[in-house]
């Protein structure tokens, strides 16, 4: 099931390089003769996202499950793996170090920073752009220990929850000032940023 971006995420999309891709139907044919499973939500993210090239500072994701050069991922193949005691299997899904931990599980659940889908992945990139674009800001971490601040930000951004970038895994929670992630598990503040 394809879900609609918000025209914030297509914007963010629409705002990165895009280079030549692997077709789809050749990515199934390599899962397939690979001795792999084809799923249905590997399949659709790579025929969305494949070839997007995703900024990380001094690194760069390039996007999809298979790349006819690729520098962190054989050239021309999956990287697939599978647990076999839960049945769940596991797709790279861009070609960057293997640290960042880009993976899809065969349910469409993105790995690098818990997500329900890719889709809910690009709208939390979106949205620490766009806030990035308003101004200078400060990546915290600290500061949201320290729990009356974290209390003063709590009942500030309550009831600002961005709900496209949040999911079972995480919560983000924005206004001019501050963009923050909540562990939805924990409701515990994990991250954020601060406008200076």
């Amino acid at each position: 099931m394809i879900a609609m971006l918000t025209s914030r995420a297509a914007n963010y999309l629409a705002g990165l390089e895009r280079l030549e891709r692997v077709s789809t139907r050749e990515v199934e044919t390599t899962l397939l003769g690979q001795g792999f499973p084809c799923f249905a939500p590997w399949l659709e993210f790579h025929e969305r996202y494949a070839g997007y090239v995703e900024p990380m500072g001094r690194d760069v994701a390039i996007w999809g499950i298979v790349h006819r050069r690729s520098e962190w991922l054989d050239s021309g193949r999956a990287d697939v793996d599978r647990e076999i005691k839960m049945d769940i299997w596991y797709a790279v899904c861009a070609d960057v170090h293997p640290a960042y931990n880009y993976r899809l599980n065969n349910d469409g659940e993105f790995f690098g920073r818990m997500a329900t889908s890719f889709d809910v992945k690009i709208e939390r990139n979106a949205l620490v752009a766009s806030f990035s674009a308003k101004g200078p800001n400060r990546y915290i971490t600290s500061e949201l220990h320290d729990a009356a601040f974290a209390q003063r930000l709590r009942a500030e951004l309550g009831p600002r929850l961005d709900a496209a970038a949040s999911d079972k895994y995480f919560r983000y929670y924005a206004n001019d000032q501050y963009l923050v992630r909540e562990e939805a598990g924990t409701s515990s503040l994990v991250d954020g940023w601060m406008r200076l």
